[in-house]
């Protein structure tokens, strides 16, 4: 955080005035308080949509098995309770998304260990209903014998909520993927839930401040001089993303590599392949785009990417030949 250094700016909204960026103005260090109370999807939606939002920023709905473990987790967990993964049943109607155990602490054992023993289990399950030429997926509940009535109903009754519903973890993936993809950010380094944006994102992120205060979710700014200090900064934490990324790759590679020796292991799917190059042309833009921003050639950033591309590309050759 010191390597940054905060100016003046307006309160974010929507006029010229509030939006304008300084033309000596690095970029911007960003992150965000979340709503612990949960936000309703279609209120989310709406408000994005009346402040001219497109569909890149639009969130996911809940699926239904998150909206299972949220609902377990506010209704059952606490010091002394548990929610686990857990099996899914076999021979069920419909298709089961997740299965989850309320694992309440019973006791001590005879060495005073705690001891946790199920209590019962709940499962999603995605169901086909309507009638021929009239279908529709609705997701439903699936009770373990041990459940009573009573929970039951409560269950029965608040799923509905929970499945329109983005608690902490579904508004951080959320904003997780606006500030990674839609915004081009950068994940800085020791700092969980920091991200740098360039001066050109500043302006959509400040708008986006006075629409998600609108359903109690606040986004923070601190705005960047540029400075030797500031741009060492982000270059490093620049780094050290796109290695990552280039080590998960990396590790893909070799385990295609190793498939192909095996007769019995499955053919590496062409989408599988072009999803790969996808996330490279796109590790690719941002080394091109922080080049420009800072004046810099990034050269050994662009070396290990061009490998990696290589090998897929030889890959993506071979399973061609082999088709």
């Amino acid at each position: 955080m010191s390597d940054f250094i905060a100016v003046r700016t307006h309160a974010p909204g929507d006029s010229e005035e509030d939006l304008a960026v300084p033309a000596d103005i690095a970029g911007a260090m960003i992150s965000w308080t979340l709503n612990s109370d949960g936000v309703l999807y279609d209120d989310l939606s709406v408000e994005l949509a009346e402040a001219d939002f497109d569909e890149h920023f639009i969130p996911e709905e809940t699926s239904s098995s998150a909206a299972l473990l949220n609902m377990l987790n506010r209704m059952f967990k606490n010091a002394n309770t548990l929610v686990r993964s857990v099996r899914n049943p076999k021979g069920v109607e419909g298709k089961v998304q997740a299965t989850y155990a309320v694992v309440p602490k019973e006791s001590e054992d005879d060495e005073d260990r705690v001891v946790f023993r199920e209590s019962f289990k709940v499962s999603s399950v995605l169901v086909l209903r309507g009638e021929p030429g009239s279908t529709y997926i609705e997701p439903e509940l699936l009770f373990a014998p041990s459940v009573t009535q009573a929970e039951r109903d409560r269950m029965t009754d608040e799923y509905p909520t929970y499945l329109l519903t983005l608690f902490s973890l579904e508004q951080s993936q959320w904003l997780t993927r606006l500030a990674k993809n839609t915004l081009k950010g950068i994940v800085m380094e020791g700092g969980s839930g920091h991200y740098f944006i360039e001066p050109a994102m500043v302006p959509t992120w400040r708008k986006l401040t006075k629409t998600l205060a609108k359903v109690g979710i606040f986004l923070h700014e601190i705005p960047a001089m540029k400075s030797q200090q500031a741009v060492e900064a982000v270059l490093s934490s620049l780094r050290a993303m796109l290695n990552k990324n280039l080590e998960d790759l990396e590790a893909d590679l070799k385990a295609y590599a190793e498939k192909r020796n095996d007769p019995n292991a499955r053919k590496v799917q062409r989408r599988v392949l072009e999803e790969r190059q996808n996330r490279m042309n796109k590790d690719l833009n941002l080394i091109e785009r922080y080049e420009q921003l800072f004046s810099v050639r990034l050269e050994d950033m662009r070396a290990n990417l061009e490998k990696v591309q290589m090998g897929y590309a030889e890959l993506a050759t071979i399973n061609a030949a082999e088709s």
